[in-house]
Formats: C-alpha cells, sequence, structure tokens
C-alpha cells in the first residue's frame, strides 16, 4: 500500500470559534465566570460555567434555541466549548437553564464590573468619552 491509499480526509466545523475563544482567553472570561459560579456541584457532567460558556459561545455566532445546543455543537470539536467529547451527550436545555438560574443567584453586578474593568485594561481602552445610555 502507498501513502496516497493510507490518507484520509477528515472534516471539522470550527466556524469562527477559534477567534471567539482567543478573546474569551485574552479576558480570562472563562475563569472569571467560574468564580463568580463557585458553587458547582462537581458531580455534574458539565459544570454551570462552562453551560454559560457554551451559551456566550452560540449568542456570539449561532443564536440557537438552546434545546438545539448539543446538535450545534457536535458539528464541532467539543474542545472549543471546553468540553471532552464524553460530555457532549449531557448538553441538553435543562442544564443549560439551571446554569442560567445559577448566574442569576450570582452578583452579577461585580461580575460586570470585574468583565469591563478587565476588557479595559486588555485592550487599553480610553474612556475619556464614555457615555453609558441606559434608557
Amino acid at each position: 500500500m502507498n501513502n496516497a491509499e493510507s490518507l484520509e480526509l477528515e472534516s471539522e466545523t470550527i466556524d469562527a470559534l477559534p477567534i471567539i475563544n482567543h478573546f474569551i482567553d485574552r479576558l480570562g472570561l472563562d475563569e472569571i465566570i467560574e468564580c463568580a459560579m463557585p458553587h458547582a456541584d462537581p458531580s455534574n457532567h458539565i459544570m454551570p460555567y462552562t453551560s454559560i460558556g457554551m451559551l456566550l459561545r452560540n449568542i456570539i455566532i449561532g443564536r440557537l434555541p438552546v434545546y438545539g445546543f448539543k446538535d450545534w455543537i457536535t458539528l464541532f470539536d467539543p474542545r472549543l466549548f471546553n468540553l471532552k467529547p464524553e460530555q457532549v451527550d449531557y448538553i441538553n436545555d435543562d442544564r443549560i437553564g439551571r446554569a442560567l438560574e445559577k448566574l442569576f443567584d450570582t452578583d452579577r453586578a461585580s461580575l460586570m464590573t470585574e468583565i469591563v474593568l478587565k476588557s479595559i485594561r486588555e485592550f487599553d481602552l480610553k474612556m475619556d468619552q464614555f457615555h453609558n445610555d441606559s434608557t
């Protein structure tokens, strides 16, 4: 058998996830969310902060309903979502909903402040002409 016969083509979807993950990693966003949700049960197959990370990535590129997450994520390498391959079977809308409840129970004001301050420092954002329109 020659080398050409032993080659296989393997196709994977990556979409914009490597770019999105670069900025999420640069901000340390996964770690910030993990610290904000410290009381997660370690017996969970997928920790709530990981579910929130999946939701965030979906909002940025997919905007799919949570009941379709498992089908959506199976298109990708699970590591792009900080998942192990065996964890994909545990993705469901109930798990995402419970993670959102845990996020709601956190100190969201402090969480938002930490993310904003990290963004300002990390990307050297100039705040001399910043206006927050809360209407």
